[in-house]
C-alpha cells in the first residue's frame, strides 16, 4: 500500500492538461483556456504577466477563463502558467501560444473645438475612473449564453476596432470598440443577457450604461442621448437600455460599444460570430 500511494499521486498530477482555443490570438481576440470537466475551479488559477485571473464554470458545465488580448498586446510567443493546488501536491502547467501580428487603420477625425477640450477638464477625469472601476468587475456566475447580437436593431458599423485616432490634427487615444451610426433617439439594446452596473452621464460619454455578462466580461455603451437602464437591473439580450445620441465627445449620433475581458478592452465583433 505504501508503494501504490506514491504512484496514485503521480498519476494524478499528470492527468491533467489545459486546453487553449485558438492556440494562436491575434490582438483583440480572446483566449479561451480549459481544464477537464471534473476540475474545481476554486483549486485553479492561471498567471500571465503578472495578472491572476480565475477559473469559472462556464455555462455549458465546462472549467474554462477568458483571456482578453487588446489591440497594443505585442506580438511573438507567450507562454501561460496554470496553477493547481491540490491536497498533497501543487501542480503547475506551462502552456505556450502565440499573439499574431495584426495592423489597424488610422481615422482623422474634426470635432468642434468646446467638444475636443472636453476630456481635459478634472470632472472627466472622475469619471473616466468611475467607468474603469465598473469594467472592472468580476462575477463568477457566467449570464449570457451563445452568440450576441448587435447593439442596435439596424447596426450600420462606422468606425473599427482598435484604430489609431487623430482629433483635429492632434494624435488621440486608439479606438477601444466600435462605433455604429444610427439616427438621435434610436433604441439601444442590450448585446447579450447580463447586469446592470453603471448607468449615469458624463461629459465625455454622453449617456453610459455598463453590462457586466458575468466571469470578467462586460459591454459599455457610450454616447447615449438617454440612459433607461437601472443599476442592478437584470436585462436579457434585446432589453431597451437607452437612446443613441451625440453626447460628449462626439462627432455625431452614434453609439460606441466596447466589451472589456477582465479589464482588456477586446473587439466586440467576434462575439456576434461565435459562442465563447
Amino acid at each position: 500500500m505504501r508503494a501504490v500511494l506514491p504512484l496514485l499521486l503521480a498519476s494524478a498530477a499528470c492527468a491533467w492538461e489545459p486546453a487553449l482555443v485558438p492556440g494562436a490570438v491575434a490582438p483583440g481576440e480572446v483566449l479561451a483556456v480549459s481544464l477537464e470537466p471534473g476540475a474545481d475551479p476554486a483549486r485553479n488559477l492561471l498567471r500571465l504577466d503578472g495578472r491572476i485571473l480565475p477559473f469559472r464554470r462556464a455555462a455549458d458545465g465546462g472549467v474554462r477563463v477568458l483571456v482578453g488580448f487588446s489591440a497594443k498586446a505585442a506580438p511573438g510567443p507567450r507562454v501561460l502558467e496554470v496553477v493547481r493546488r491540490g491536497f498533497f501536491f501543487d501542480g503547475e502547467r506551462k502552456v505556450p501560444f502565440e499573439v499574431l501580428p495584426a495592423t489597424f487603420s488610422v481615422r482623422r477625425l474634426r470635432m468642434e473645438a468646446s467638444r475636443a477640450a472636453l476630456p481635459t477638464s478634472p470632472v472627466a477625469r472622475g469619471a473616466l475612473a468611475s467607468i474603469r472601476a465598473a469594467l472592472a468587475g468580476e462575477s463568477p456566475e457566467q449570464l449570457w449564453a451563445g452568440p450576441w447580437r448587435p447593439p442596435l436593431a439596424d447596426p450600420r458599423l462606422t468606425a473599427g476596432y482598435g484604430n489609431s485616432r487623430t482629433v483635429n490634427g492632434r494624435e488621440w487615444s486608439w479606438h477601444k470598440g466600435v462605433d455604429y451610426g444610427a439616427p438621435a433617439g434610436t433604441p439601444v439594446l442590450a448585446p447579450a443577457a447580463g447586469r446592470v452596473v453603471l448607468a449615469e452621464r458624463y461629459p465625455v460619454q454622453g449617456g453610459v450604461v455598463v453590462v457586466d455578462h458575468g466571469q470578467g466580461v462586460l459591454s459599455a455603451l457610450l454616447h447615449m442621448k438617454s440612459v433607461e437602464a437601472k443599476v442592478g437591473q437584470n436585462v436579457e439580450p434585446g432589453a431597451r437600455v437607452g437612446r443613441v445620441g451625440t453626447a460628449g465627445f462626439s462627432t455625431g449620433p452614434h453609439l460606441h460599444w466596447g466589451v472589456y475581458v477582465h479589464g482588456e478592452p477586446v473587439d466586440p465583433l467576434p462575439w456576434l460570430r461565435r459562442s465563447y
